[in-house]
């Protein structure tokens, strides 16, 4: 019986689920880890099978077309030099793990896990200029809800496009811790004598599409709210990412080409108030260049100040890598040249332009471990 279970999985570099190779063609491991990278090679190579795309496209389709009602959309992609990990602590027989669809054992960002990033982005950046956007306070509750209440907005799971899969969307990645002993034991030092420990897994690679749903009552503002949900987890994607390593590069979504950001629309149970350059402000738009002056800096999120422009009656929030120009920091009372990254209210801004590479660009560390990663 365990012979005929073995030749099973010697045949697994045909099979069509890369979640069922993952959790049942592992027969042994050897002390080079040999099986495991060949296990991890024929996930990835069931994941382009055209058998397995032709039936997934059908049922992407199918999910795509039962999205009704008021809902916001967006194709986001992971950038060519970073890719993503969702799930990398999930029990499995293999040290690292990866979230997969069920069925069809393609990669998948569940939907709590996005609305969980969206609202935490939204009460550490959206609150800190605006304190309804806190976490308990009537905006950030109408969004995301509480305990006893889901809100108004569902953030559904982000299928990835099936010609992803064709073009490897799972890919093998490898990650060197070098100081084993000093991670499982406070009481041993690092040191330049300890070698690397090879650890393979898998990322992905490719194209998601995002949507948030409207699931209160009817009203005037739904469309508008939410648009706000959406706006919040483009940010939150963009600027700090999904899923594991993000300190590493890790996990960054942007906009895909083929689509054009979506901005917010004048909302008057959002901002609560008009503009009185309301025919000035509706120039501006996401990826525009402004002048603004910094107010002071942020108390918790480091290198991020509050500034505002001169024409805007809120202040906004100025975040993400350092000035492109020197590693210096502004003073308060600085004028800069920076870029629109959100129209708000409240308006956020960046030193780069929105959707440029160096939004992703690794900030050091490794996302929960004491290791390096590298790819």
């Amino acid at each position: 019986m365990r012979q005929a279970i073995v030749n099973i999985r010697e045949q697994r570099t045909r099979g069509q689920h890369p979640g069922l190779i993952l959790a049942r063609y592992l027969a042994e491991q050897n002390d080079e880890g040999r099986d495991k990278r060949d296990l991890l090679v024929a996930a990835c190579v069931a994941s382009r099978d055209q058998g397995l795309i032709a039936l997934y496209r059908r049922a992407f389709e199918r999910w795509r077309e039962g999205l009704s009602g008021v809902k916001a959309e967006a194709d986001l992609r992971t950038p060519s030099h970073t890719r993503l990990i969702v799930g990398l602590g999930n029990k499995g027989v293999i040290e690292a793990g990866l979230r997969l669809h069920h069925t069809y054992g393609v990669p998948l960002i569940p939907g709590p896990a996005l609305k969980g990033l969206a609202a935490h982005y939204c009460h550490e950046v959206y609150g800190a200029a605006d304190e309804q956007y806190h976490r308990g306070k009537s905006y950030h509750k109408l969004l995301f809800g509480t305990t006893d209440d889901g809100g108004v907005i569902r953030f559904e799971d982000a299928w990835m496009y099936p010609d992803s899969l064709a073009d490897q969307a799972l890919l093998a990645d490898v990650m060197t811790p070098h100081h084993q002993k000093w991670q499982t034991d406070d009481n041993v030092a690092p040191t330049d004598f300890d070698s690397p420990i090879p650890v393979p897994f898998l990322s992905v690679a490719g194209c998601f599409h995002v949507a948030v749903c409207w699931q209160g009552p009817e009203h005037a503002q739904a469309e508008a709210w939410t648009k706000r949900a959406m706006e919040l987890l483009l940010a939150a994607l963009a600027e700090w990412g999904a899923g594991g390593k993000t300190s590493s590069g890790y996990g960054r979504l942007v906009t895909d080409e083929r689509t054009t950001p979506i901005q917010s629309a004048p909302d008057s149970t959002v901002s609560r108030t008009e503009s009185l350059d309301q025919a000035k402000a509706s120039k501006r738009q996401v990826g525009s260049k402004v002048k603004v002056k910094v107010l002071e800096a942020h108390a918790k999120i480091k290198g991020s100040f509050f500034v505002q422009e001169p024409d805007q009656p809120k202040r906004g929030l100025l975040t993400g890598d350092k000035p492109p120009a020197d590693d210096k920091l502004p003073e308060v009372g600085a004028e800069l040249e920076v870029y629109i990254n959100s129209l708000g209210p409240p308006p956020q801004y960046r030193w780069d332009k929105p959707g440029h590479e160096s939004q992703a660009k690794p900030k050091g560390g490794q996302g929960g471990q004491r290791g390096r990663g590298r790819r």
